[in-house]
């Protein structure tokens, strides 16, 4: 004969045990699921309901009266297990469904206890109740297939049968009837050998619900945020395209304005700020259509021989057309210096670097750009005389859409500076940021050389 003892302490330990496996898996992956935190606490409660029940015969005479409030737990652990399944699969008013009755067979139950009724009458009631749960979490699983069809059926099978052995118990006591080898023993060790395996197979098998589903939201949440991506870069795309041509019909027509009113001196400065805004514009909406081509997941980097002296002496006239408040100096070598990359997005790295050095210098100062050839790279660096960036932020600064701490009066995205670690990542370059021998910050690029020119 099995021992009954040690079949409810394995109950015990294995609801506790299924409570620890969901707890690891709530923490590992970090999604809260309500119906799993309801499972999870009706593992709990039957677990100690369980317990409780082996403990009984080791408690004093008088406290073992007090300890059939596990039987209880057990009832109302199974309640809860119902709960989270009905929530889980999704039917329909669940919780009118499955909270009054429960509620109501557990109050009973521990009525009966409370008001001194006979063991064998309590404890049959609560049987009744442990088995008519286990039914309609069967009938649950059955009715609703739409999750895992094997495996549900699986399930809601096991939850029939061990709801049939307790009902079959329930009427073997209300008329007396023994049967061999369905004695009383006999019927006990068979339900719960039975439940222990109803244990095993719903856990895992919840479990394993729990995880596939998780999946799928996981893959319809990556599915909307890169729709949403798409969507976004597509009306980024549209937004340039539609902007650009009217900007350089008011560039157009502000350098016709400026050549006939050329005369008149007093319009001058007017036209140039509408000159420099074009720019800005112009640069911007290249920063943006610059992004999504780098960030495109099919994009890939066709190189070429880029001169970067020539790059840097035709990307002045453009930088300067940013500002008239500051002084541009360029400290260029003679000889050529070739590196291997893609000469508009270099274009876009020299002009955002310019652009970052005239938001934060002051009117009047200058901004450098010097040009280095040394062994196997190129080093192209953009001083300027603005406030620094702060050791604690010069890391932050080169990701997108964040600024330092000095940014915070300046307008701007926090584009720039990210796209261009970008495109200087895509070249195996390197970029960093230091502070300026008197004073700034000095911004640091360095390219390797063509193979021809190493």
């Amino acid at each position: 004969m099995v021992d009954i003892r040690t079949l409810i302490f394995s109950m015990a330990l294995g609801n506790l045990a299924f409570a620890l496996l969901v707890w690891i898996y709530s923490r590992s992956s970090k999604q809260k699921n309500p119906y799993l935190s309801l499972w999870q606490l009706a593992k709990v409660v039957a677990g100690c309901g369980y317990l409780l029940g082996w403990l009984r015969p080791l408690l004093p005479a008088g406290w073992q009266n007090y300890a059939q409030v596990g039987n209880v737990m057990q009832v109302q652990g199974i309640g809860m297990e119902l709960a989270a399944y009905c929530s889980f699969l999704g039917v329909p008013r669940w919780r009118q469904r499955v909270g009054l009755p429960v509620l109501t067979g557990a109050a009973i139950f521990a009525l009966a206890f409370a008001f001194g009724a006979g063991q064998h009458a309590a404890i049959a009631l609560g049987t009744g109740l442990a088995g008519l749960t286990y039914l309609a979490m069967g009938v649950a699983m059955l009715r609703n297939t739409q999750r895992d069809p094997s495996l549900t059926r699986v399930m809601g099978t096991f939850d029939c049968l061990v709801a049939t052995l307790l009902l079959s118990k329930v009427v073997m006591g209300m008329f007396a009837i023994t049967l061999v080898p369905y004695a009383a023993n006999g019927i006990n060790a068979l339900i719960y050998t039975t439940a222990f395996v109803v244990l095993l197979t719903n856990g895992l098998g919840f479990l394993l619900l729990t995880k596939q589903e998780d999946d799928r939201n996981l893959r319809r949440m990556v599915d909307e945020l890169t729709q949403a991506d798409a969507d976004q870069r597509q009306f980024i795309s549209m937004l340039s395209h539609e902007v650009r041509s009217p900007l350089a019909v008011i560039g157009a027509t502000a350098e016709l304005m400026a050549v006939h009113l050329r005369e008149q001196p007093q319009h001058q400065p007017l036209l140039q700020r509408v000159q420099r805004g074009v720019a800005r514009l112009s640069n911007f909406f290249d920063s943006c259509l610059t992004q999504d081509r780098v960030y495109s997941r099919n994009y890939t980097l066709a190189p070429v021989d880029v001169d970067v002296v020539d790059l840097i002496r035709m990307a002045r006239e453009s930088a300067e057309a940013l500002s008239d408040a500051h002084h541009l100096v360029m400290e260029l070598p003679a000889a050529r210096v070739v590196v291997s990359g893609d000469a508009v997005l270099l274009r876009i790295v020299l002009m955002n670097l310019l652009l970052n050095a005239f938001k934060f210098s002051p009117a009047g100062s200058s901004v450098t750009v010097r040009l280095v050839h040394l062994d196997g790279h190129s080093r192209i660096a953009v001083e300027d005389h603005g406030p620094g960036v702060p050791e604690k932020d010069r890391a932050v600064i080169f990701q997108k859409y964040r600024r330092g701490g000095a940014a915070e009066r300046v307008p701007g995205a926090g584009l720039g500076l990210a796209i261009v670690k970008s495109i200087v990542d895509l070249h195996q370059g390197s970029v960093r940021v230091e502070s300026a021998p008197g004073g700034g910050s000095l911004f640091v690029v360095e390219l390797p050389c063509a193979p021809s020119s190493a």
